[in-house]
């Protein structure tokens, strides 16, 4: 309830004061803010990609072995 009574009376937080006056400094934290972030989504999104084509090849096979079978050969 703190937090919405804030918002009811208008007292927002001011962010601008944690901004440094210098706009190089500004941009080295926004970097480092965000490298963290982008390496782990590429970490992560690397190891769905096996995962996508394990999933694949079974059903491919899936899908011989149905059509094999509708031709007539028996495993």
């Amino acid at each position: 309830m703190k937090y919405t009574k804030y918002l009811i009376d208008g007292k927002f937080i001011n962010t601008e004061v944690l901004y440094s006056r210098n706009e190089l400094i500004n941009l080295l934290l926004l970097v480092l803010a965000k490298l963290p972030a982008a390496f782990m989504g590429v970490v992560f999104l690397s190891g769905l990609i096996p995962i996508a084509i394990i999933i694949d090849g079974m059903r491919n096979t899936k899908c011989r072995v149905i059509h094999f079978q509708r031709k007539g050969y028996k495993f």
